[in-house]
């Protein structure tokens, strides 16, 4: 896991990522990379974002759990997670805060939030590199 020993990388964080942002993940599958765009919000060194759980994406981090992240001056990677059905009660408050991500999400793939094939999925970093004022 990330230390923030310095708490303006925190506020960095924050400010950039604390709120719903596109940002690019990838991941693997036998040696092939799989690169793609989620919805994703960040707290306390988490990337969080949905998606259904046959996903492709969800089969490749179950099998490899290394996912690289990239965001505006950010690049990084991690060990993803799967905490479930995004209707999980522990799962409510990132549900809160990705919920604008989750409304279109859910209206363009014509689903509900009771459908429990739609899971959160987690990347704790465990390396980054974070780039601020030049």
């Amino acid at each position: 896991m990330i230390h923030h020993s310095h708490p303006e990388i925190q506020t960095i964080m924050k400010e950039r990522f604390g709120h719903e942002r596109l940002i690019t993940i990838a991941t693997s599958d036998q040696n092939i990379p799989y690169i793609r765009a989620v919805n994703a919000v960040y707290e306390n060194g988490w990337f969080y974002f949905a998606t259904l759980s046959n996903s492709a994406k969800m089969k490749q981090m179950e099998e490899n759990p290394v996912t690289a992240v990239s965001g505006p001056w950010f690049n990084g990677h991690g060990l993803a997670y799967n905490p479930g059905s995004i209707t999980k009660e522990e799962n409510k408050h990132i549900y809160q805060m990705l919920h604008s991500s989750f409304e279109s999400w859910l209206s363009d793939a014509k689903m509900n939030l009771d459908n429990t094939q739609i899971v959160l999925c987690g990347i704790q970093m465990t390396k980054a590199t974070l780039y601020s004022q030049g």
